[in-house]
């Protein structure tokens, strides 16, 4: 595993994961500054509003969550960490679910994950620090 020959494929994965984590802290952000509030202020005080609020709760926590791991991906991948190759295809497959657009970007990073030029790259030589 050469760190400083970084290939073609892997800045274009790294760019992408990293450029996926920013809409992801966005979304989170969102719901956090303008959802919370407005169900908070709203004049009904039922378990309805306690329902809105674990939902909001969770979305949030979904949404950083998946900014998070795009964006420690994006870095695995820059830095050539074996794990990345592993955690950016488990991204894939997740985005693959997202249609239209995440599907399409889901498809493109797996196709370009399991190139057997960036397996290449991201394999383990003996005795290799992780």
């Amino acid at each position: 595993m050469n760190t400083t020959a970084r290939s073609g494929m892997v800045t274009v994965l790294a760019a992408i994961y990293i450029v996926l984590a920013i809409p992801a802290f966005l979304a989170g952000l969102a719901v956090l500054l303008f959802a919370v509030p407005a169900v908070v202020t709203s004049n009904s005080v039922d378990a309805g509003l306690y329902y809105a609020l674990m939902g909001l709760g969770f979305a949030m926590l979904l949404t950083f969550a998946s900014g998070i791991a795009c964006a420690v991906a994006g870095w695995g991948l820059w830095q050539h960490k074996p794990w990345a190759r592993i955690l950016a295809m488990v991204l894939a497959v997740a985005s693959l679910f997202a249609v239209p657009l995440g599907t399409l970007v889901g498809i493109v990073c797996l196709v370009l994950l399991l190139q057997q030029e960036v397996r290449q790259e991201f394999t383990l030589s003996p005795g290799a620090a992780v």
